[in-house]
């Protein structure tokens, strides 16, 4: 009877689990049922907005979602929009699809994070400025796309909408002013713009004191002058108009005119080079009655000492930079005596195949130098400023017909006292000097101590001013880099390149020592075998070196005698030492 009660027992409780376990499969099914697809969602998005779409999931009558943690919310619709956002702002959007059957479960959340730092962008403008007075200044830009109007501020000033393509600002003092503009539209799916900011700087009137052959310009603007022969006082009489001549850089200067008796130019900014403009007369502009260079460097003209006593520009005239085995290093060149430049090369290095570099009008269109193949007068080289005069053919002549050995201010400048490297006559700055206010045409003894006697040393470093420049302790042939860095004084030093030189017997540029030979005129003439068979032989006094490649050795000669018809290097001096 036991037996048969346990057995009936434990079928019994087989019987309770089976039934217990149908029960739970069955609430299992009801409770779980199907799970459906989360959405799979597309985003489009802007500065402050996006929207968000997606196909609809296949058993789904309606979808939850939740921006950021906010409450969650439903739609039946397969899109949503979100605006009114911040631009930078992060953000975290969570979507499910639902069956309000309950014949489906939930999808699992959709999550999706983004950042509003993508969005349409304004068109980009650029910036100019024109039209400036003593107290007045435009700028203008052009139309950027998808801009409605323009935000515009004066310096740290408040920004003022502009609704067109300019602002004036006025009742200025003089002096440069920075001004912001950024493109702007009331449209929230654009990301704000960047400021673009330009240097604007009221027209500045140069003081008759200053009063040159050249101007240094060291920021960009409207300039105006009163029109005088270089440094001497005399004013330039019936100007019937201003021009350019001719720039070594296209686009340098951008207006050159006549205002109120005045030379006016302009330089546009981030723009380095030389230009000369020139006054006309009544006969068009082809009577040129004076000109003028205008230099923009790049680097900041520096005044350096010399154990001479004078204080040289660190760069040549004419040059955008003082950096070694640089092309812009350069500078310009200048026949002996004139006041007006010619350009030099266009590479470091040469053959005789090269070429001067080029010059452009105020178009930009290419020009070149003319030239003249029989010594002129002084009156001709005035009226003819881009015209290289050659004596064809003659070695150590000269270019003026009749020989002037004044021209820059020093006609006694080769006189020393004997057994010495003291020069009698320093010179003054004449009214043909090529110099800027400040500055002139050194005489010979500025150079006098880049050598120990003051004349041409060969092979041996030790008895020149060259300068250790590749730091190894040694000068010799490797411290020469398309010139030599010559020690002024103490451990002040500063690059002479090799700039070569137009060769004055046949007018055009000596190509094949550019990068080899470095020629520097004084204001000194030069008496000596060489000029002494006749007075159209003269030479004049220059400073002259050449690389160990070319010469063979070390060569530096700080007394050397140049032909006047040559055009070569100018390094200014301090005009008041």
């Amino acid at each position: 009877m036991k037996n048969i009660f346990r057995r009936i027992a434990s079928m019994l409780a087989v019987a309770v689990v089976a039934t217990m376990s149908l029960v739970a499969c069955s609430e299992e099914e009801v409770a779980e049922p199907n799970r459906l697809a989360a959405p799979e969602v597309d985003v489009v998005y802007r500065s402050e907005s996006f929207d968000v779409t997606w196909k609809a999931v296949d058993g789904a009558d309606g979808y939850v979602y939740s921006l950021n943690g906010a409450e969650e919310q439903t739609t039946t619709a397969t899109s949503v929009k979100f605006a009114g956002l911040k631009y930078g702002s992060a953000n975290t959007l969570k979507i499910k699809a639902v069956d309000s059957s309950k014949a489906y479960a939930d999808s699992e959340w959709k999550t999706v994070s983004l950042t509003l730092n993508t969005a349409f962008k304004l068109g980009a403008i650029e910036l100019a400025v024109s039209g400036q007075t003593e107290s007045s200044f435009v700028v203008s830009w052009n139309a950027a796309e998808g801009a409605e109007y323009y935000e515009v501020a004066l310096g740290n000033g408040a920004a003022e909408k502009v609704n067109g393509l300019q602002k004036e600002f006025t009742g200025l003092t003089e002096g440069v002013y920075t001004v912001k503009v950024r493109p702007a539209t009331s449209d929230a799916d654009y990301a704000p713009a960047a400021w673009v900011s330009i240097n604007a700087k009221t027209q500045e009137s140069i003081a008759d004191e200053l009063a040159a052959n050249s101007y240094l310009i060291e920021e960009a603007g409207a300039y105006v002058f009163a029109p005088f022969k270089g440094n001497s006082g005399e004013a330039v009489e019936n100007i019937a108009g201003v021009g350019l001549l001719w720039q070594d850089t296209p686009g340098l200067i951008t207006e050159a005119g006549l205002v109120d008796g005045k030379v006016r130019f302009v330089v546009a900014e981030g723009v380095y080079g030389n230009a000369v403009v020139y006054a006309y007369g009544a006969g068009g502009n082809e009577e040129i009655l004076w000109s003028w260079h205008v230099w923009v460097p790049e680097q900041q003209v520096e005044s350096l000492p010399m154990i001479t006593g004078f204080n040289v520009m660190n760069m040549n005239l004419g040059a955008t930079t003082a950096a070694a085995a640089d092309i812009n290093a350069f500078g310009l060149c200048y026949q002996w005596g004139r006041k007006d430049p010619f350009t030099g090369s266009p590479t470091l290095s040469g053959t005789t195949a090269t070429l001067a570099k080029p010059i452009y009008n105020i178009d930009g269109e290419e020009g070149e130098f003319d030239a003249v193949m029989t010594p002129q007068s002084v009156e001709f080289a005035i009226a003819n400023p881009a015209t290289f005069i050659s004596p064809y053919g003659v070695d150590y002549a000269d270019w003026c017909s009749t020989s002037d050995d004044a021209l820059w201010g020093n006609p006694d400048g080769n006189y020393r006292e004997q057994g010495s490297l003291k020069y009698y006559n320093l010179g003054e700055k004449s009214m043909y000097d090529p110099c800027p206010a400040g500055w002139r045409v050194p005489p010979i003894m500025a150079f006098s101590k880049f050598t120990s006697t003051g004349a041409a040393v060969m092979g041996n470093y030790a008895s020149t001013a060259v300068a250790d420049r590749n730091g190894d302790g040694v000068v010799d042939t490797n411290d020469y880099n398309c010139g030599y860095y010559m020690t002024l004084s103490g451990t002040t030093t500063t690059f002479f390149p090799a700039a070569s030189r137009w060769y004055g017997a046949y007018a055009a540029l000596y190509g094949s020592v550019v990068g080899h030979s470095g020629v520097y005129w004084s204001n000194s003439v030069y008496k000596s075998s060489i000029a002494s068979q006749a007075e159209s032989k003269q030479a004049t006094a220059c400073l002259n070196f050449m690389s160990p490649a070319y010469a063979g050795t070390c060569f530096v000669s700080a007394m050397g005698g140049g032909a006047r018809s040559d055009a070569s290097s100018v390094r200014c001096v301090a005009d008041k030492e």
